[in-house]
């Protein structure tokens, strides 16, 4: 449970610099063991898989942040500034808890920090796709989008075909494979399904 802390500093004392460093650590009655460290700069700045997001009550997203100012890797800090609309944890994972709009901050070790603007709506109570019947010859494409009431959403709808021999579908883009019929499903995060012939 003993640890060691290491402060990092350029010549000058100001602030950390690239390198190498290593600790050499001797026990009382065991041999010695060394410890490499690799300091390389710090983010400068840092953007996030989103800048704005629309969820239905219950639902849940993952955040991911980058650096585009080196190879460096960091964990961000999330912190939602209204957790009775939206909740994050360490590791990004929004959850919606009821309507309304917040903001999830993420932030570096050093400081720097990118936004991203949460809308959360109510749960779909149902759901339709842009079409109920389609007709397509072979190799034919076609998509099909989720549709919602105005106050209701969900981001995470997945959709899938019956038969993937007669028509796929992916990324809401369906494909008709082979002539024949078959029913491509769409389920919202809550349950809620609809189809289209």
């Amino acid at each position: 449970d003993n640890y060691v802390t290491l402060s990092l500093l350029s010549p000058d004392g100001d602030e950390g610099y690239p390198g190498n460093l290593t600790v050499s650590v001797k026990y009382t009655f065991f041999d010695r063991d060394f410890y490499r460290f690799v300091v390389i700069k710090p983010p400068t700045n840092i953007t996030l898989s989103k800048n704005e997001l629309t969820l239905g009550e219950g639902e849940t997203f993952t955040l991911s942040a980058n650096s585009s100012s080196g190879k460096h890797k960091f964990n961000a800090t999330y912190v939602s500034d209204n957790e009775s609309i939206a909740t994050v944890t360490q590791d990004g994972k929004i959850t919606a808890v009821k309507s309304g709009e917040c903001t999830i901050t993420a932030s570096t070790y050093n400081d720097i920090s990118a936004q991203c603007k949460l809308n959360i709506k109510k749960a779909p109570s149902k759901l339709k796709l842009s079409k109920i019947t389609i007709t397509l010859g072979t190799d034919e494409t076609a998509t099909l989008n989720p549709v919602f009431s105005k106050d209701e959403f969900s981001n995470s709808v997945v959709l899938s075909s019956s038969d993937d021999n007669i028509a796929t579908i992916e990324s809401n883009q369906l494909t008709a494979k082979a002539v024949g019929e078959c029913i491509v499903t769409a389920t919202a995060h809550n349950g809620v399904k609809t189809e289209c012939k």
